[in-house]
């Protein structure tokens, strides 16, 4: 307060100070990373190499999580990863099953028709 001549001139009771006190980020709404460089590593990795990309996203996911950010990028990449590597199990399992399938129906006929060139079926076998 000031006084002039005599008489106060301004606010009588100056208003205190208030600073916004920052406050901890609720889990649902979590910033942003600011360093999404893994998350982004993740995601093109999973496409090309779903392993990589897997154990990259689970990385900058964890890194995100202990600084207290989410990692969109990172999510995206560790779920591409994961869906893609199982896919490749998958049909690699497929593949191995039906190949042994296969040479093991050729060797059964081999072992019936002997050695040699045969006509079966109106396929032709090279049995030795």
């Amino acid at each position: 307060m000031t006084i002039l001549n005599g008489q106060p001139i301004g606010d009588p009771a100056p208003k205190p100070q208030v600073t916004p006190q920052p406050s901890s980020p609720s889990p649902n709404t979590l910033p942003e990373a600011p360093n999404y460089m893994l998350g982004l590593m993740s995601l093109i990795f999973a496409f090309a190499f779903p392993i990589a990309g897997l154990v990259i996203g689970a990385i900058a996911l964890n890194l995100a999580r202990r600084d207290g950010y989410r990692n969109s990028l990172a999510l995206a990449g560790f779920v591409l990863g994961l869906v893609f590597t199982i896919l490749i199990v998958i049909a690699a399992i497929v593949g191995i099953v039906l190949g042994a399938t296969v040479f093991g129906n050729l060797f059964q006929t081999c072992q019936q028709l002997g050695p040699g060139v045969h006509d079966y079926n109106g396929v032709t076998y090279t049995c030795s």
